[in-house]
């Protein structure tokens, strides 16, 4: 087994098929559309009929749904910072060089190195993270074993 940042880590970035939220990117296409809402300033006066402005953003949508995805693959493909809790390793801190991030991982505690194991979110299944946005790792059960 090899540490943070070793050969322990899986292979390349593989992007979800159904990209980011589609409901963000509605909400961002809303706002683009139809400006900002009336709660933020106040009511809009009526856009003449025939506007080609919302017929120009429309087309623009899959555009920004590309831009987004890519976006979101940029982002996943940077090293992500991790953080070891509890145990002896405890905020022993590193760099996940590839995503998605090993479930198990050595870290050198002291004279020897320390299993920990990644913690995942319990609703979405997403690796859960701290309030700096590090990816947290708990330190591994005796019979926990490297996925391969």
């Amino acid at each position: 087994m090899h540490g943070p940042g070793g050969p322990g880590y899986p292979g390349p970035v593989t992007q979800d098929p159904g990209g980011p939220p589609a409901l963000l990117l509605d909400q961002v296409t809303a706002v683009l559309l139809d400006g900002p809402p009336a709660s933020v300033v106040g009511p809009a006066p009526p856009s003449p009929a025939g506007s080609g402005r919302r017929q120009a953003l429309a087309a623009l949508r899959p555009r920004l749904r590309e831009w987004a995805r890519s976006s979101l693959e940029r982002l996943e493909r940077a090293p992500q910072p991790a953080r070891a809790y509890c145990g002896p390793a405890h905020q022993r801190e590193w760099q996940c060089p590839e995503w998605p991030p090993a479930e198990v991982v050595d870290v050198p505690a002291g004279d020897r190195a320390q299993r920990y194991r990644l913690v995942h979110d319990p609703v979405s299944g997403a690796p859960a993270r701290d309030r700096r946005g590090a990816l947290v790792y708990l330190p591994a059960g005796p019979g926990t074993v490297q996925p391969g």
